[in-house]
């Protein structure tokens, strides 16, 4: 499975500022308050401290930089000078920042501003052009609002800070001359910090051929259910690729793996990856056809989830609704049923067992962050609602695949028209406006449809509109 990781969640600096002559128990208050609501989103804190003046500032970032930080929270309690605030930010370059302005509150029969708003809203210019971008708040800790930005921005943070520790690994190539599906290592490497591992195809067939030996699955997998043809050849084969793609998965040290099945596998070694796949899904961030960019995508949603993602191809849309699917492959956590369901593919080169059970019905999550032309990304995509599969639905000539019709919450027009290749990540939930917010800190394009439009940011600024 995918290799450990110590400290997953990351570290959440926080820092507050305000300014001499403020009353320390009224600050001290609304500090407790702020690091209660930043307690609830993010799981390690560090910091805590008041500045006031470059002193506190300078023995602030010597602590703070004593923990490997993923996010920085600057809480402005009162009105406070910017160079003492900008004193700490810059000290840690590259790293995102929530600029959190604290708003007046109401006591019997007055209403009292600590002039946070002003402050921060003094600062904030200073930090327009600061990469990735600084977000902005106010509030006070017990509002609904300042509490989802928190929740929201800690978890993207932590999530890009995770992918600096990733690596995608490849078995094979992109599958049947997909040109869209290839992704330039060193780009995901520089924009992302993500690792490529190559693999060849071989070192897992050999590891499998190896071990003929009857194996099992382990106990704590989903129950199969076999359907017509299915027999123990089949299950003993399913298993020992299962513990291949494992083996090397973890000896590579990979988060996320994809195979270009068709079709080297099914035509040449009398099998599909598709079982084995739907299987390790629990555990590791899987796909087939080694498609790169997908593979990227379902990691990002992955750990903003923190469940398994799968992908689909996008077979149809018509009006607010695409009908999505794939060639056999499902992971557990998106499929109808307690089962998952084996049929046999036995006729010319596509030999061997998939995954035949629909998709769950729920809310979903579509996307892609494709490379570009220019050498950057773009991200493409929507959210809607699976309605399962509401008549028998499969594709010419093939066995029962995973399917299932999803009303879109925006225009399939729009959709269709900013596809940015056949296959798409897919997530259980709704995550929007997280992934948004990731490429908004890291200046990717964005190409979103919500609502009938086109929700586009470019350079930081966020706009809709149709093509």
């Amino acid at each position: 499975m995918a290799r450990d990781k110590d400290d997953l969640a990351g570290t959440t600096g926080v820092v507050f500022f305000s300014q001499p002559g403020y009353p320390e128990s009224v600050l001290d208050s609304l500090k407790d308050r702020a690091l209660a609501a930043i307690g609830e989103a993010t799981a390690c804190v560090a910091g805590g401290t008041i500045v006031r003046d470059p002193d506190e500032a300078e023995r602030t970032v010597r602590l703070l930089k004593r923990h490997r930080l993923d996010a920085l929270v600057a809480v402005v309690l009162s009105w406070s000078e910017p160079p003492n605030a900008l004193q700490v930010i810059g000290a840690f370059p590259g790293l995102p920042v929530l600029l959190w302005s604290i708003q007046g509150f109401t006591i019997p029969g007055q209403r009292i501003s600590t002039a946070g708003l002003i402050g921060g809203a003094a600062l904030k210019p200073v930090l327009g052009d600061r990469d990735p971008p600084v977000p902005f708040e106010w509030g006070l800790p017990e509002d609904e609002r300042v509490r989802t930005t928190l929740e929201r921005f800690l978890k993207v943070a932590h999530t890009l800070a995770r992918l600096r520790r990733s690596r995608l690994g490849l078995v094979g190539y992109a599958s049947m001359g997909s040109y869209g599906g290839t992704l330039d290592p060193g780009l995901a490497y520089r924009r992302l910090g993500v690792q490529v591992e190559h693999i060849e195809t071989l070192s897992v067939v050999d590891r499998w051929r190896s071990h003929r030996t009857p194996c099992s699955l382990p106990a704590e997998l989903p129950p199969l259910a076999l359907g017509s043809g299915v027999g123990d050849e089949h299950l003993q084969a399913i298993a020992g690729f299962y513990h291949a793609l494992s083996f090397v998965a973890q000896q590579r040290r990979c988060d996320a793996l994809t195979i270009k099945c068709h079709r080297e596998l099914p035509g040449e070694v009398g099998m599909t990856a598709c079982a084995p796949l739907s299987l390790l899904a629990g555990g590791l961030t899987v796909s087939c056809e080694g498609d790169l960019p997908v593979l990227l995508t379902q990691l990002i949603l992955h750990y903003l989830a923190g469940l398994p993602v799968g992908f689909v191809d996008i077979y149809e849309i018509n009006e607010d609704r695409a009908i999505i699917g794939t060639c056999g492959f499902i992971p557990a956590a998106l499929a109808a049923g307690d089962n998952l369901e084996l049929e046999l593919w036995g006729e010319g080169y596509a030999r061997g067992v998939v995954v035949s059970n629909s998709f769950r019905p729920g809310r979903v999550t579509l996307a892609r962050l494709q490379p570009t032309a220019d050498g950057d990304f773009v991200l493409h995509g929507t959210s809607g609602t699976c309605l399962g599969l509401r008549e028998k639905w499969g594709e010419l000539g093939c066995p029962d695949f995973p399917g299932g019709e999803v009303d879109l919450d925006g225009s399939g027009r729009e959709f269709g028209l900013g596809l940015y290749g056949p296959h798409y990540a897919v997530a259980p939930g709704d995550f929007a406006d997280e992934l948004q917010l990731a490429a908004h800190l890291l200046r990717f394009r964005v190409d979103w449809v919500h609502g009938g439009t086109a929700r586009r940011e470019v350079g930081g600024t966020m706009r809709a509109g149709r093509r």
